[in-house]
């Protein structure tokens, strides 16, 4: 199962708790808004507030507001029309609004839109509301690159990393797993393993045990087709290009191991270990196979 809407913003929360500045990072900002909204609603939603087990109604005032924008304790903070960047005098109005008291709520949350767009004086001055935020305040900001934020910027937020494809769409979990899965049998992902492994690392471990099952399941039907077991079927319609491409590549023998060394990295990820050496393992093995 991938990690519900709730319980995501359950751990973000408590991120915020444990570090009053987040950074949102993603190459979708769609995925990164989305994100951002959701856990300001998580926050301040009525329902929630009252004890439901929701991760927010939609419907109550605060979610309409944080929705359009109007929420007074939720504040945006981006570019102007007709800018190219989030100059110092939009931090400067942030500052003059960030150490009032919250409006309605017991605590503001502060979205940075695009902060790549930040120049090095609003960067700096923004660094300084990071170092000694107010306690009723929170700060997310948001980015598609990590390479064009200032270094003191990064340092003192807590990285959050979204896949480009958004796994919390529930219509979309099948096809999204399928797609990831299939990426370990591309040459391009293989010869260029960190892309994927960074592309994996983002997920939460329930999602990427999912990944693992579906490559597995790939294997398993590349196996069949090798035995000439084809009316056993292909687990799903998705899997019969790769199979087929991929049948003359590895034998019954280097396909078992594969299946084994998969196995061995599931049970590496649930217990805890680091999810890019273990799929760097795994996607180095796949290419010593290959090449035998």
């Amino acid at each position: 199962m991938f990690l519900s809407e709730l319980e995501l913003n359950q751990s973000l929360i408590h991120a915020l708790g444990n570090s009053k500045s987040l950074l949102f990072l993603c190459e979708d900002i769609d995925v990164l808004t989305h994100k951002a909204k959701k856990l300001a609603k998580q926050i301040n939603c009525l329902l929630v507030l009252e004890g439901a087990a929701v991760d927010s109604c939609g419907q109550c005032g605060p979610c309409q507001m944080i929705e359009k924008g109007e929420y007074p304790d939720f504040i945006l903070v981006q570019a102007q029309a007709g800018s190219a960047s989030i100059k110092i005098e939009d931090i400067r109005r942030l500052k003059e609004r960030i150490y009032l008291k919250p409006f309605q709520s017991k605590k503001k949350i502060i979205i940075v839109q695009e902060a790549e767009r930040l120049t090095v004086e609003s960067a700096n001055a923004l660094l300084k509301i990071l170092e000694e935020p107010p306690d009723d305040a929170s700060i997310i900001l948001l980015a598609q690159s990590i390479s064009r934020l200032l270094p003191t910027v990064v340092s003192r937020c807590r990285q959050v990393r979204f896949p480009k494809k958004d796994f919390l769409q529930g219509n979309d979990d099948y096809q999204a797993r399928i797609d990831l899965a299939s990426r370990f049998f591309e040459i391009e992902d293989l010869i260029q393993a960190d892309l994927l492994c960074e592309d994996i690392s983002v997920l939460e471990r329930s999602e990427i045990d999912s990944i693992l099952l579906e490559v597995l399941s790939i294997l398993r039907d590349i196996l069949m087709l090798n035995l000439g077991l084809k009316e056993a079927g292909f687990r799903a319609s998705a899997h019969i290009d790769l199979a087929l491409r991929w049948k003359d590549v590895f034998g019954c023998d280097s396909l078992e191991y594969l299946m084994e060394a998969l196995l061995q990295v599931r049970e590496y990820v649930s217990k805890n270990a680091n999810i890019k050496l273990s799929m760097d393992f795994l996607l180095k093995i796949i290419v010593r196979e290959k090449q035998k």
